[in-house]
């Protein structure tokens, strides 16, 4: 029986044409004229605890396509077959395959969204050659801008502004040197933040906990310009209390925001750079911190 199947199945796939492979975590995609106006697809791919998925789309985008999503669930029958019945008289060029995160096979309850792929391609499929080319991902730019932006609005600035703040106390321009470069950091990471919104919209991915930190770091910014604007003057008894709230929400932010950033790149699978690119800048951070921090210490014994 097993000996029959094997053929069977090498006989399909020996009619299919390779259309993508060794591209997208080892998988392979066949695609063969089945018939008068009939083609069939085969997406193999080794198996990695993740579902694997293959999209039709109208322009290359996920929203809007009609997709087939498999994985291997041991606790449940494993089914051998599947058929997608699709009515249309214009065939969509444009294929999308994606690879999900390790040890999360299939949709869980209670939403059954996906979680984020880890891997994905977009193809041009011709018809008529059964040949497909590797298209750019239309949302790539869009991904870019959005970590960049806020790892240099919340990630670089804003821990600078602070260190300026805390350190520098003892120049004539240190406040309005800690202004600008807080207020240029805040609407820098806001641009960031806006394009993480467009970006959601657009892919309609699971990042529920990535959105999350990110929600607390906007408020927390937004927070900080609001108790600037009520900032009791030197005298007033209360001026002691708004300057530990400012040092302090300022200092959740910071965190709150690297983290994010990190987590970010993971969600992303963006690779080693954007992790040692942004590390190492983060390192310097803390690197200069520790000095002037150590400077301001023995400033102080010395007093």
């Amino acid at each position: 029986m097993n000996i029959l199947t094997n053929i069977h199945v090498w006989l399909i796939l020996s009619c299919l044409q390779v259309v993508y492979s060794q591209t997208l975590q080892d998988s392979c995609t066949r695609a063969g004229e089945a018939g008068p106006n009939l083609w069939s697809f085969v997406l193999s791919a080794p198996n990695t605890n993740s579902y694997v998925a293959i999209g039709f789309s109208p322009d290359g985008g996920m929203i809007g396509s009609t997709a087939i999503v498999g994985g291997k669930n041991p606790s449940q029958v494993l089914a051998d077959q599947g058929t997608l019945q699709l009515v249309t008289y214009q065939p969509s060029s444009q294929l999308l395959f994606a690879v999900g995160s390790s040890n999360n096979p299939v949709p869980r309850p209670p939403n059954f969204q996906l979680s984020i792929h880890r891997d994905k391609i977009s193809i041009e499929f011709d018809y008529e050659s059964g040949e497909g080319n590797q298209t750019s991902d239309p949302y790539s730019d869009l991904r870019r801008n959005h970590g960049i932006l806020n790892a240099v609005g919340w990630g670089i600035l804003l821990p600078i502004g602070a260190m300026i703040a805390r350190y520098f106390k003892d120049t004539s321009s240190w406040f309005y040197a800690h202004g600008f470069i807080q207020i240029t950091g805040f609407f820098v990471g806001l641009a960031g933040i806006i394009t993480g919104i467009t970006l959601n919209s657009n892919l309609n991915v699971n990042v529920d906990r990535h959105k999350y930190i990110g929600l607390a770091v906007i408020t927390l910014g937004c927070l900080q310009i609001i108790g600037v604007l009520m900032r009791p003057s030197k005298k007033s008894k209360s001026r002691k209390y708004w300057n530990w709230y400012h040092q302090n929400v300022g200092r959740i932010l910071i965190i709150l925001a690297a983290v994010n950033i990190f987590y970010g790149i993971y969600l992303t699978d963006a690779g080693s750079e954007w992790n040692v690119t942004y590390g190492v800048f983060l390192a310097i951070l803390v690197i200069i911190a520790l000095f002037l921090e150590l400077r301001l210490l023995k400033k102080q014994d010395d007093c």
